[in-house]
């Protein structure tokens, strides 16, 4: 028998694995909402830290907490499990090293009711160390036809400060009405980027899709995480990401030009973790450089790509990668890598 979802109860989703430097964090600005009618579903995805321990304890003082336990599967399968358990009208998602403003659930749950929006998004600010940035939404609206337009705008725009790009694409920072979830479902195979693949099937099923400009969730960026370090299977996660993305052209749900712009920002992304990649030397990356730029589906992509939806940063690489000027593109993104650190 299917579970009704309680009204007014928003479920809030965490998957985690060995978060044990900054779980507390998240917990505190979770219990400690002005919002109470919540249920803080933790799913611990077989951590070798003290994650599960510290877990049981917040749950011995606050009921709301409840901890699912399965053997390490992966960000995707712990997000579906606690999909599949949630009990609330309204769901949230939230990463173990994030933390959240203290209002963040009241302000979304008002926003998202007297709207009568099934997505509610806020601003998010980025913390990379030290360092705070905020990543700026405006008060918007996208209905109706607007809708597909944004679904496009996600994949084609290149800036990385608009609204329209990057932080749609993310599934934290925002409050869904969990009946439009319903039969959909993190592909289980993915770790990288599986967020903007759901984000992508979230937006065929919404009528209406609100930005609020209140900054609310607090977004860690840390260079050991999945989505920043090369892992030998990184590439593969990219190739399978793409290949959901052309099923997608494939039945008219997407255009081929966003495929093409998406699988461009995967080879710049590849690129990019593996310079900055300490367990490499330099011999080892620039042949890793070649390997990847004569990769036929790559290739494939730089031949159809339309450059007006680069950015500048992203042209210029572009003509190194398309000329197979490897030492060049090597230097480039050292380059880059070395002033995103000073700034």
């Amino acid at each position: 028998m299917a579970k009704i979802p309680k009204k007014d109860l928003v479920s809030i989703i965490i998957p985690i694995y060995n978060a044990e430097k900054y779980l507390e964090t998240c917990l505190d600005s979770l219990v400690n909402q002005s919002y109470k009618n919540i249920e803080i579903i933790c799913v611990d995805d077989g951590s070798k830290d003290e994650s599960l321990s510290i877990l049981k304890n917040y749950q011995k003082k606050d009921h709301r907490i409840k901890i699912l336990t399965q053997k390490n599967s992966g960000v995707s399968v712990a997000r579906n499990l606690g999909l599949n358990n949630a009990l609330g009208f309204y769901i949230m998602f939230v990463d173990s090293d994030d933390f959240v403003d203290p209002k963040m659930v009241e302000i979304l749950l008002k926003n998202i009711q007297n709207t009568n929006a099934d997505v509610v998004q806020c601003t998010s600010y980025h913390l990379i160390g030290k360092k705070c940035r905020k990543i700026s939404l405006n008060d918007s609206v996208w209905s109706g036809k607007k809708i597909l337009e944004l679904q496009q705008s996600i994949f084609l725009n290149n800036d990385l400060t608009n609204p329209s790009y990057g932080a749609i694409r993310w599934v934290c920072s925002k409050i869904f009405k969990k009946n439009i979830l319903k039969d959909l479902y993190f592909n289980e195979k993915i770790y990288l980027l599986e967020d903007g693949l759901f984000m992508f099937q979230v937006l065929h099923q919404v009528n209406k899709y609100v930005c609020i400009s209140n900054p609310l969730y607090y977004y860690r960026i840390l260079p050991e995480s999945s989505s920043n370090s090369l892992k030998k299977d990184t590439l593969k996660q990219y190739n399978l990401v793409l290949k959901e993305l052309y099923l997608l052209v494939q039945t008219d749900k997407l255009s081929s030009q966003c495929y093409y712009k998406f699988g461009y920002e995967c080879l710049c992304s590849y690129i990019a973790k593996t310079i900055r990649s300490r367990m490499l030397k330099k011999s080892e990356k620039i042949l890793t450089l070649k390997e990847v730029i004569f990769n036929e589906t790559f290739e494939n992509i730089l031949s159809n790509i339309d450059t007006q939806f680069l950015s500048f940063k992203e042209k210029v690489a572009f003509s190194l990668i398309k000329r197979k000027k490897v030492l060049q593109l090597y230097y480039l993104y050292k380059f880059i890598y070395f002033f995103k650190n000073k700034s």
